[in-house]
């Protein structure tokens, strides 16, 4: 079996606990698919060729509370005993939580695809003007819509609105990739950034605010569910938060 290692592991609270972070590692990478490690520290040793101290040592650090983890959950503790019985045998707490968060490369792949399939369908019409008529024009009656005389590129409202459209995209994906989080390219979630856009704010304004609040919020109990289009693109937060950095437009 397999999991998803995040680099948010090494800010954590397992700074500096090394043999915590080996170990909390190779689990996740042995679990099965509802993040249980059934096996003993000599098994996890054998598997991974990890001395079997090392192996120990992080797994008595992972089983202790963790009041300052992201994720309070059994009092922050990374793993549990499946059976308070018997010594070995492990359960990865929040392993359901990062089993469904999406990463940053298969974000970037379906955002690609959804602006192809975007461009594609915009491509496959144009308008054709003959004199004072006017008609649709698709790919299907002819092999290019280059080289002929009197056809334009329709220029609706609609364009506009694509226009938009694929930069509030752009800007949603930025924001799952700095969040690890899958907010869908839905209108609840669109229309607000598109508001700014629309605004006068560029995408690169729009990401500075997204970077800044992620480097203020990001593990931050309080804070950290505040990261997302509802609050970061609402008109007055906007505002403030862009107000707060000025003319940087440097994205970390």
């Amino acid at each position: 079996m397999y999991g998803k290692i995040f680099a948010s592991m090494y800010e954590g609270t397992l700074y500096g606990q090394w043999e915590a972070l080996v170990t909390f590692q190779q689990m996740i990478v042995l679990s099965d698919a509802d993040g249980i490690v059934d096996m003993t520290p000599y098994a996890i040793a054998a598997r991974t060729s990890i001395p079997v101290e090392i192996i120990s040592k992080g797994i008595k650090v992972l089983l202790e509370p963790d009041i300052y983890s992201r994720t309070p959950d059994q009092d922050g503790r990374r793993i549990e005993l499946i059976d308070a019985h018997r010594p070995w045998g492990y359960h990865i707490v929040n392993h359901a939580k990062y089993a469904a968060m999406k990463d940053a490369d298969t974000i970037r792949a379906q955002t690609r695809e959804r602006v192809r399939k975007h461009r594609a369908s915009r491509d496959d019409s144009v308008t054709v003007t003959h004199g004072n008529a006017s008609k649709r024009h698709t790919d299907t009656d002819t092999d290019t819509k280059k080289g002929i005389v009197g056809l334009t590129p329709s220029t609706t409202p609609l364009a506009g609105k694509a226009a938009f459209k694929s930069k509030a995209v752009e800007v949603l994906d930025f924001l799952n990739e700095k969040t690890g989080r899958s907010y869908e390219a839905v209108p609840a979630n669109l229309d607000l950034i598109v508001a700014r856009l629309k605004d006068g704010a560029t995408t690169e304004d729009l990401r500075a605010v997204v970077a800044k609040k992620c480097r203020e919020w990001r593990g931050d109990e309080k804070m950290d569910s505040y990261l997302r289009p509802k609050t970061l693109f609402n008109r007055t937060n906007y505002a403030q938060y862009r107000g707060e950095i000025g003319n940087a437009q440097t994205m970390p």
